[in-house]
């Protein structure tokens, strides 16, 4: 089972981007930037991706467990007060980021996909964003929960000055 860092999620999913027909950019996203404009150089519809969250949750002192939760929105800018266009681009936000689970349902079964064993699409949710950005931006944000996996938490004697070797 994979367990991707960070880079690796996003590389992952701006790669997707890159493949996928309908979404036409994609970048990480800071949260901070949502009360601002949006950066240039972005094409509508675009797929904002977010660092991930993660825990612990059900680990022991002999077992630790890692569990991580991203987030990307398929975001796209309607004519400003027209809500027949603001529908029509929601529906195809909609419509687009479920073509992205679609693709992640089949390379978490994809022997050395970033996120192989990885990827439950009964645990992802989705709500409704907008109006984002000084911009207006409407579209769907997605939360993508990846399997608990063992990890070693064991410190590496490398990082630390004063570890000789890893005791029990």
């Amino acid at each position: 089972m994979s367990n991707p860092s960070h880079l690796q999620i996003v590389s992952y999913l701006t790669n997707l981007a890159v493949v996928n027909a309908s979404a036409q950019s994609s970048f990480r996203l800071n949260i901070s930037e949502i009360q601002g404009a949006m950066r240039k150089g972005i094409a509508y519809p675009c797929l904002a991706v977010e660092s991930h969250d993660g825990n612990f949750e059900g680990s022991t002192h002999n077992n630790s467990i890692e569990e991580k939760r991203f987030a990307f929105s398929i975001l796209d800018k309607p004519k400003k007060g027209d809500f027949d266009d603001e529908n029509i681009k929601l529906d195809n936000c909609e419509l687009i980021g479920k073509q992205f689970l679609k693709r992640m349902r089949l390379d978490s079964l994809t022997n050395g996909s970033a996120i192989y064993r990885a990827f439950d699409l009964e645990k992802v949710s989705y709500h409704k964003v907008g109006p984002l950005y000084t911009d207006h931006l409407y579209g769907y944000r997605f939360e993508v929960p990846l399997n608990a996996i063992k990890v070693n938490m064991q410190p590496d004697p490398d990082n630390w000055s004063d570890i000789d070797t890893i005791c029990p």
